[in-house]
This record gives C-alpha cells, sequence and structure tokens, in this order.
C-alpha cells in the first residue's frame, strides 16, 4: 500500500514546482505511508512549524521596525516611551486568561518577554523625563471606553452615579464620557449641555470643539456644524480631525464638490495618510464620482504595498475616462509611477 505513495511523492519532488518547504511535506507524507504513521506524522509536524517560522521570519523583522517606529512616534509627540513595554504587558497578562494559548509561531504578533524587554531597553536610550498627568489622555481614555461598551444605558448610569462635580481630570473625562454616552444613546440634547458646558471652561480644546460639530451633524444641523468648524479651522488650519468632520458635514449637507475640494487640498499635503485618501474615495461615492472612487482607492491600496491591485484601480478608472486627455494623462502617469515603484512587481 505504501508504495504508490511513494512513487507519488517523488515524482512531485522531482518537479521544480514546489518550494522546499513544501517538498520536505511530501517527503514527510511518504513516510507517513511508508512506516506506522507516528513517525511521518512527527516530521510532519516539525516541516509545517519550520515552513510556518519561515514565513513568519520577515513579518517579525517588520514587527520589531514598526516597534522601533512606534516607540519614536511616542516620544516625538511628548509621551513616555517605557509605555510601550508595559503596554505590552498587559497584553500578556490578558492572554493569560484566553486558555491555552497556541505555540508563538503560530501566532502572527505574540508578546513574548524578548519583545517587552526589547521595547524596554529601548525606550531607555532616550533622555529620561518627566511626565505629567494629561488631560486629553484622559478624555481619549473615556471616548475609548464609551466606543466599545455594548450596554449602553448601563454605562449612563454608571457615569451618572459617579464624580460629576469638580475639575479633577478624571472628573472631567467622566463629564466627556457622559456626553458621549448619551450621543451613542441618540440623547443629543443632553449631549449638547454637558459639551457646552465643557466648553465655557475650555473653548479652545479642539475634542471639545470636534465634538460639538459631531453632535450638531447628528441632530441634522449642518449649517451650524460647518459654521463651527470652519470658525476654528481658521484658528487650526490644516488640523486633522477637524478636516475629517468638517468634509463629513459637507457630505452630509450634500456640498460633495466642496468636500472634494477640501479632502483633495489635504491629500496633497498628506500624500501618504491612508485615512486622508479613504475619506476622499468616500466623497467622491457620495459624489457618485466613479474615476475618482478608483483613483483614490488605487492610493490606499498602493500605501497598503498592494501595487498590482492599485495599477488595475486605476486600469478601470483609464475606460471611464474616454476623451478628457489631461485627465488620461495624468492616470496613465500614475500607473508609471506604481509599477516603477512597486515591490510587487518587481519580486
Amino acid at each position: 500500500m505504501s508504495k504508490p505513495y511513494i512513487l507519488i511523492s517523488e515524482r512531485l519532488l522531482s518537479h521544480g514546482t514546489t518550494s522546499s518547504g513544501g517538498k520536505y511535506i511530501l517527503a514527510s507524507i511518504a513516510l507517513i505511508a511508508a512506516s506506522d504513521g507516528d513517525t511521518g506524522l512527527a516530521a510532519l509536524a516539525t516541516t509545517q512549524a519550520a515552513s510556518i517560522q519561515a514565513q513568519l521570519k520577515f513579518s517579525r523583522r517588520n514587527e520589531q521596525e514598526a516597534d522601533r517606529v512606534g516607540m519614536r512616534t511616542l516620544v516625538e509627540a511628548g509621551m513616555d516611551p517605557l509605555a510601550m513595554s508595559l503596554f505590552f504587558e498587559r497584553l500578556q497578562k490578558a492572554s493569560e486568561f484566553m486558555g491555552t494559548r497556541p505555540p508563538e509561531y503560530l501566532l502572527t504578533h505574540p508578546v513574548t518577554e524578548s519583545r517587552i524587554a526589547d521595547s524596554r531597553s529601548r525606550a531607555r536610550t532616550y533622555p529620561a523625563k518627566n511626565y505629567f498627568d494629561n488631560l486629553e489622555f484622559h478624555l481619549m481614555k473615556a471616548k475609548t471606553t464609551v466606543l466599545y461598551v455594548k450596554d449602553i444605558k448601563s454605562q449612563i448610569k454608571r457615569l451618572k452615579q459617579t464624580s460629576l462635580k469638580g475639575n479633577t481630570h478624571s472628573q472631567i473625562a467622566n463629564k466627556y464620557a457622559l456626553a458621549l454616552a448619551y450621543m451613542k444613546a441618540e440623547k443629543l440634547t443632553p449631549a449638547r449641555n454637558i459639551i457646552k458646558k465643557l466648553l465655557k471652561q475650555d473653548p479652545d480644546r479642539i475634542t471639545y470643539i470636534a465634538t460639538y460639530a459631531d453632535i450638531e451633524i447628528k441632530s441634522g444641523n449642518f449649517n451650524k456644524a460647518i459654521q463651527i468648524l470652519e470658525d476654528e479651522l481658521e484658528k487650526n488650519p490644516g488640523n486633522l480631525p477637524l478636516t475629517f468632520y468638517y468634509s463629513e458635514a459637507l457630505l452630509k449637507k450634500g456640498s460633495f464638490n466642496q468636500a472634494i475640494k477640501v479632502l483633495r487640498n489635504l491629500s496633497i499635503n498628506r500624500p501618504k495618510d491612508i485615512q486622508t485618501w479613504e475619506y476622499l474615495e468616500r466623497a467622491y461615492g457620495d459624489a457618485k464620482d466613479i474615476t475618482g472612487v478608483h483613483q483614490a482607492r488605487a492610493e490606499v491600496l498602493y500605501l497598503k504595498n498592494q501595487s498590482s491591485m492599485a495599477i488595475e484601480q486605476l486600469e478601470f478608472a483609464l475606460k471611464l475616462v474616454k476623451n478628457n486627455y489631461p485627465l488620461t494623462a495624468k492616470i496613465k502617469g500614475r500607473i508609471e509611477y506604481f509599477q516603477y515603484h512597486s515591490n510587487d512587481l518587481k519580486l
């Protein structure tokens, strides 16, 4: 019974179409057929593990580079680089409650002791400094909590029972969380009242201004939201969250061309920002500009290192352009750029 399996495996192994990992897997299958099975199964398991490890080796290097860039971003934002290792430690402790974990080589992004130690060592290469409690951190923490809570009614009840009087960072964050919870529950009047009070105390805080505009957008008061955001953008030109909220208000109002103009200007200043191109893709979609959708989607795909798919999107756009020669030339130029800089096509 085993001989046919051996012959098949030898024939497959003799062809150059299989990878080295695939060849070893086929050899293990042949060994299973030729022996009592246990030896071959052990060999197969070992071979699969080695194959997966080889595939993940490149992603591990990418991960180390991402950790390095992430820490540098923390430092440039004025945050404590040691927070990264603390974050990894919390992730590791959280995973302990998940029961039996698969082997490390099967995990795409394992939080290991070596990764924690590496991030801690890297953090110590930066100059030591004191980091003070930050209100914006508490506000973002509150926003994240409300965003992911499932029982919003219970969350509102709990927040109303907490200490809302006073001006400590925790108390202010609780007020802000309650406003967000009311928004999520579609109770926009109490949400608006809370945000107005917070703005009276801290009128220049962009987080409050963006939330106030968001409440007006959800209420259908698009002109008011647009005015709030335009006034603030005069003081903070190019601010990313405000610009996104501004474009959303314009789209809700139906001012598609104006929204597209705002986002295209933003994309010129932030050509490598995926989120900007995603907003622009949505704006083109709302405006029923299919050519624009393909162009924006191509930029998103290219920034995600999916050059072949990006070129395909531009080719779709090219078919729709017809006699628009300037746009045709622009799209062709972008295709040539993607082809020249494509990692996909050079492999």
